[in-house]
């Protein structure tokens, strides 16, 4: 689950982004929080999943995020 707090997006555009960072559910309070310290009653679903690639002559480790994770899936990551 990934923060739906909305940050700035450094581009010095004065656009905004939504943090995704990596969130837990802090019971006591009822909310979900990030490691920037972001609180939200919601989390948005998202990949982040390891595959293993390989062919004949080797293979490697490599994670999918979750544009490519959708891709890869056929199906957004709320809808799993």
């Amino acid at each position: 689950m990934a923060c739906t707090a909305e940050v700035d997006s450094n581009k010095g555009d004065n656009t905004k982004r939504y943090c995704n960072k990596k969130v837990e559910f802090d019971s006591s309070r009822g909310m979900y929080v990030c490691n920037s310290r972001h609180e939200s009653n919601t989390a948005q679903a998202r990949y982040i999943c390891k595959v293993k690639i390989a062919d004949h002559t080797s293979d490697e480790w490599v994670t999918l995020f979750d544009e490519t994770g959708a891709k890869f899936f056929c199906c957004p990551a709320p809808d799993v």
